[in-house]
């Protein structure tokens, strides 16, 4: 299975993602609101950030020390 970061600086870019999970549950609510859920032979973890590019650095650090990714996206209105 091929597993597949994206994060995302706001809710309103978190939320359009979820959608084509099907039913993404919450792994964590903070320090990053974190969500899985699985497309195919793809696990996807949509983590929300926060704004700017620290932001998106500190969670994806967070995140990749424990879980390990196949490929990270960064996405969003600005991103």
């Amino acid at each position: 299975m091929m597993r597949v970061l994206i994060l995302a600086a706001m809710p309103q870019e978190v939320g359009p993602l979820l959608g084509p999970l099907g039913r993404p549950h919450i792994v964590a609510r903070s320090p990053y609101p974190t969500w899985v859920g699985r497309v195919g032979h793809m696990e996807c973890h949509v983590v929300q950030t926060g704004i700017g590019r620290e932001h998106a650095g500190r969670a994806a650090a967070h995140v990749l020390d424990s879980t390990p990714v196949d490929l990270v996206i960064s996405t969003g209105f600005a991103g």
